[in-house]
């Protein structure tokens, strides 16, 4: 099961989430929307499963009168059971994702949502990069590659620790390291 946890209804409307829609994938998909709906389901209910997914606005717990330590416990046994999270919301600027964690700004989360909902696989970066996630995984990857490197010259040639800091903007991201193995001038990388 699918957990979105947002407690703002207009907020999914605006992005063209309405009930309705939300209805079409009742067989995947559980709304929680407040601290009653939360605890109807209960927290453990969520956890139970490995398989279950959580979809969390980083607002929540604030916007219903729970305090932060409530929100970094239930985040961490999402962690511990091993379940996927994906943390959205107009705090996070760029999109962050692992096999198991993502953090993505509001509109991308809910513009792709559909598209996650579809995907029988459930990878996370369905909902990070949407219908054509391969390029636009590709395409941001070398976006972040660009934005680190932008600070040198096309002679410069990067240091070991210069090369650990762009793969570390990049979540240690294979294809690049690929690349970091056989060029260390930036204008070649």
């Amino acid at each position: 099961m699918i957990y979105l946890i947002d407690e703002k209804k207009e907020r999914r409307n605006n992005y063209g989430w309405s009930e309705e829609r939300l209805f079409i994938y009742a067989d995947q998909l559980t709304v929680i929307s407040d601290q009653e709906d939360l605890e109807k389901i209960s927290s453990e209910t969520i956890l139970e499963s490995n398989s279950n997914i959580v979809l969390l606005h980083d607002s929540f717990f604030n916007n219903i009168n729970l305090d932060e330590v409530t929100s970094v416990i239930f985040k961490e046994k999402i962690r511990k059971r091993g379940l996927k999270l994906v943390t959205f919301g107009g705090s996070f600027p760029s999109i962050f994702f692992q096999e198991k964690l993502s953090q993505l700004p509001v509109k991308i989360f809910y513009n792709n949502l559909e598209f996650f909902l579809k995907d029988e696989s459930k990878e996370l970066k369905t909902i990070a990069y949407g219908k054509n996630s391969e390029e636009e995984e590709w395409l941001d990857l070398k976006n972040r590659v660009y934005n680190y490197l932008f600070r040198f010259s096309s002679n410069h040639i990067l240091t070991k620790q210069e090369i650990f800091d762009l793969l570390d903007s990049v979540s240690m991201s294979e294809k690049i390291i690929v690349y970091t193995n056989s060029y260390s001038k930036v204008g070649d990388i």
